[in-house]
């Protein structure tokens, strides 16, 4: 009789704990945490001066790194570094944009998930140079810089795969759209007599770490 209850009682500790081992925290995304990814982004844009530009060499490459910040383990905000040179067959003297990200994401899934889709929606500052250029129309520009800055809306999702529940690998795709508020060339403020905007496609492939 007595090795039965002991039997019976182990039998009910190893039922205990099939749901206990099914609930251990499988991914953190509540804190701080740092975010790297390589990205291929595809741009164009609807300005007869830039058209032709995105409309040849609309493919470029580049890197990434993101300091993210997670207030609950849905809701978090994030600030983002982004470089993209597409100028890949080295035909331009300079060809790539920079941008400054900023925004919030949202997880779906609980912390008992390895795999975990996201949604998220901010601002973005861009930045971007090329060069050489020429600019027919009524302030003629042969053989010069141009550089246009302006800010742009993004929105993006994508999923999450936790490694471990501190190291997560990522794959989010993000579509940014705005325009070029101000340009200049060599320097100087142009007056384009068009409106310069842009929209961009990007894949992004990362990952991250989570400090908790």
């Amino acid at each position: 009789m007595k090795r039965h209850v002991i039997l019976l009682f182990l039998f009910g500790i190893m039922i205990l704990g099939i749901p206990l081992r099914s609930q251990t925290v499988q991914s953190v995304s509540q804190g701080f945490s740092v975010h790297v990814h390589g990205q291929f982004a595809r741009w164009n844009s609807n300005s007869h001066f830039l058209s032709d530009i995105s409309g040849e060499d609309p493919g470029g490459i580049g890197f990434g790194a993101e300091v993210r910040y997670g207030f609950t383990n849905s809701i978090s905000g994030y600030l983002a570094f982004e470089g993209i040179n597409f100028d890949t067959d080295d035909e331009w003297e300079k060809y790539n944009t920079t941008l400054y990200r900023f925004g919030g994401q949202y997880t779906f899934g609980g912390t008992t998930s390895k795999i975990r889709p996201i949604v998220h929606a901010g601002g973005v500052y861009q930045n971007f140079n090329l060069a050489r250029i020429f600019i027919n129309g009524t302030d003629p520009v042969d053989d010069a810089k141009l550089v246009s800055k302006g800010f742009a809306v993004e929105a993006g999702g994508g999923l999450m795969y936790y490694v471990i529940p501190e190291f997560s690998l990522s794959l989010i795709v993000t579509g940014q759209f705005g325009k070029y508020g101000s340009n200049f060339v060599n320097g100087r403020d142009y007056p384009f007599e068009e409106t310069i905007d842009s929209q961009h496609l990007f894949v992004r492939l990362g990952a991250g770490y989570y400090f908790y």
